[in-house]
């Protein structure tokens, strides 16, 4: 009882329940048996329920150790955390591209006026494409995550399984 079949019982059921002469005789006899239980996914799309699952799996402590959607889990957080620091890639990594064949950027470290002229990325716009702001350490360069970000342009459209430091080298 899952899915469209759900809301097909439901229906039955509170139809059922206003009139019992209205449904077939076989749901008539399921519901009067008392064993029927609405699922608790009832009325709503797969999305809900899986939201709500991941919801009540956060609310109630559990950690990615104990979701059971393969090797590449993660929690909600960060799937939220691996898009923000993708799409910072997205909008700044052409700052930090390495276009600078004279090595002005260091030539100049010193000359704030030049720093402005040449637009050499400050520390505020490289700290936006560490991993470290988003909570990424070490250990998770070499983990695996699953990341889906369909409509964008990207080099996500290779493959949704990257580790984070492929990911991070193909930017």
């Amino acid at each position: 009882m899952s899915g469209a079949n759900a809301n097909y019982i439901d229906h039955m059921y509170a139809q059922w329940q206003k009139d019992p002469a209205s449904v077939d005789a076989s749901w008539n006899a399921y519901f009067t048996t008392e064993q029927y239980e609405a699922p608790p996914t009832l009325g709503q799309t797969g999305r809900d329920a899986q939201l709500d699952q991941i919801l009540g799996m956060l609310k109630n402590g559990a950690g990615a150790g104990s979701m059971t959607s393969g090797d590449a889990a993660m929690t909600a957080n960060e799937s939220v955390r691996l898009s923000m620091l993708v799409r910072a890639f997205m909008t700044h990594g052409h700052l930090v591209a390495d276009i600078d064949p004279l090595n002005m950027k260091q030539v100049y470290k010193d000359s704030p006026s030049l720093t402005r002229k040449f637009k050499f990325p400050s520390q505020q716009i490289l700290d936006i494409l560490d991993y470290k702001t988003y909570g990424f350490t070490e250990a998770d360069l070499d983990r695996t995550f699953h990341i889906e970000m369909p409509y964008s342009g990207t080099i996500l459209k290779k493959s949704n399984k990257w580790k984070l430091r492929d990911l991070l080298e193909s930017y």
